[in-house]
């Protein structure tokens, strides 16, 4: 749901739908919130560009904040996601 208590998307019937975090990462178009949005240097290319969104947001995330992994540690990240599957 967004800020203002609104969804953008709605089934075949009219009836509003709701997407989880207001990702909506498997819709082809979408409306989101100007807070999640960065624009990127032009010369970063889509492949580069892809690669920060879910990574940074999730994998390293994860492993900074909440395992608290210490430089120089061996890991290993098990997911879905790029960081996952890399």
């Amino acid at each position: 749901m967004r800020r203002d208590g609104t969804t953008r998307f709605r089934d075949a019937q009219g009836a509003p739908l709701h997407d989880c975090f207001a990702v909506s990462s498997f819709s082809e178009y979408t409306v989101v919130d100007m807070n999640q949005v960065v624009k990127l240097d032009p010369a970063v290319t889509p492949m580069v560009g892809c690669l920060l969104s879910c990574d940074a947001g999730t994998g390293v995330g994860a492993a900074w904040r909440l395992a608290k992994v210490q430089p120089c540690s061996s890991v290993a990240i098990f997911g879905l996601g790029s960081v996952g599957l890399a």
